[in-house]
């Protein structure tokens, strides 16, 4: 037997879906042939009628109930139309059922589902649009970016402003720093220059569901060809991405590159990793279509290359070779020598200093000149471009001028 009344001013209702079942729907979701939508809860019931409660609902509003955005209670105590209908349903279906108008403030708490009780199902709240990337590109004939969001338990498709902005400042600040290196033009400028930065730019088109999609696409159209600096620059963002937390791959790909690249890259990671997406999907494609990219970035593996980034360095080595006056003692293990410019120190490379000068260091004078021959090791921290120097004595002999 339907629980829904007949030749009502509601109009002709259906079912869409049951929230609360036994024996028969208890809590459910109808809509009428105009589509106006109801949520429906079973408010009382005797052994001849039973009474429901129908809140109209616009399609916003009952993506906010049926997400938990909005709990039972409000749902029907602030109605949006400020009244719902009081259906009294006789179980004898010969007679006619009674509708009445009930005001909102004329409701009592005993009508209502408890207070704070929600629905909690994943809803889309935006339009979703599948299209294919490729054809996206064609028709803008620009590079066109999909970036896809997964928030974990988030039932509606939102997310919070301060995410989306560091998520797309970092994304555009990594494609400039890459597009700074590949571009033959570019790449001798010390900074990003305007002309560049016009070239890398990213317009948002429109955000749908879908996870929570952001549409992007370059603001310069494509060449004669199909391609920009852009679509390079994601293409070389797809080869990093998908080196994963690979430290020695990694570091192959980041010595090719200005020291800018990681450090926008880690900083598109951590603004990721802060916003405990559990999944961030790219795709892309240029605008002659040859060119199609997917990358996905999964929670493990962000926090992960974020923590091989931050250990990474680069080590350069350098032999010199300096004059300087003997301020601190020579030792089996260190040295200290000043300069006009600078005062040296470090330790001694025992085997690779020779007997003679070996003799020279056991026989050296605090105030007198030497000749140093210094390995120098500078270490870089990738993340960070912080910097260390240490020296290493190879060889030295007096100074006879």
């Amino acid at each position: 037997m339907s629980v829904l009344p007949t030749n009502t001013l509601l109009g002709k209702l259906e079912i869409i879906e049951i929230y609360e079942h036994y024996d028969q729907p208890l809590l459910f979701a109808c809509r009428n042939a105009s589509d106006n939508l109801y949520l429906v809860v079973l408010e009382d019931e005797e052994d001849e009628f039973e009474n429901w409660l129908y809140a109209s609902m616009s399609p916003a509003r009952f993506a906010q109930v049926r997400s938990g955005g909005i709990d039972l209670y409000n749902a029907f105590k602030n109605a949006e139309d400020g009244f719902v209908f009081l259906v009294k349903l006789y179980r004898d279906r010969q007679i006619p059922s009674v509708i009445t108008k009930v005001p909102t403030d004329q409701l009592q708490d005993e009508q209502l589902p408890e207070s704070g009780e929600a629905l909690n199902l994943e809803t889309a709240t935006l339009e979703k649009k599948e299209i294919s990337v490729q054809r996206r590109a064609a028709q803008l004939y620009r590079e066109y970016v999909e970036m896809a969001l997964e928030f974990p338990g988030q039932r509606r498709t939102e997310a919070p402003i301060s995410v989306l902005s560091d998520i797309m400042r970092y994304l555009q600040d990594t494609l400039i720093s890459i597009g700074h290196t590949i571009s033959d033009f570019h790449k001798d400028s010390k900074s990003p220059t305007r002309d560049l930065v016009e070239k890398m730019e990213l317009a948002l088109l429109d955000v749908s569901a879908g996870s929570f999609k952001l549409e992007m696409a370059s603001i310069e159209q494509s060449d004669m060809f199909g391609d920009t600096l852009l679509g390079d620059a994601l293409q070389e963002l797809a080869r990093i991405i998908a080196i994963g937390s690979n430290e020695e791959e990694l570091q192959s790909a980041f010595t090719e590159l200005k020291s800018s690249v990681p450090k926008d890259y880690l900083k598109l990671l951590k603004s990721i990793r802060n916003s405990r997406i559990d999944r961030a999907n790219l795709r892309w494609a240029s605008a002659n279509g040859q060119r199609v990219g997917e990358s996905v970035l999964t929670s493990p593996t962000v926090i992960s290359t974020i923590d091989t980034i931050e250990q990474m360095v680069v080590t350069e080595t350098n032999f010199i070779r300096v004059t300087g006056k003997l301020t601190g003692a020579f030792t089996d293990r260190e040295f200290e020598v000043e300069t006009r410019d600078q005062v040296y120190r470090g330790r001694l490379d025992n085997q690779a200093l020779t007997v003679e000068a070996s003799d020279i260091i056991n026989n050296a004078q605090l105030g007198k000149r030497y000749i140093l021959q210094l390995r120098q090791v500078v270490t870089r921290k990738i993340a960070t471009d912080e910097t260390t120097t240490k020296y290493f004595l190879v060889d030295v002999e007096e100074d006879q001028l």
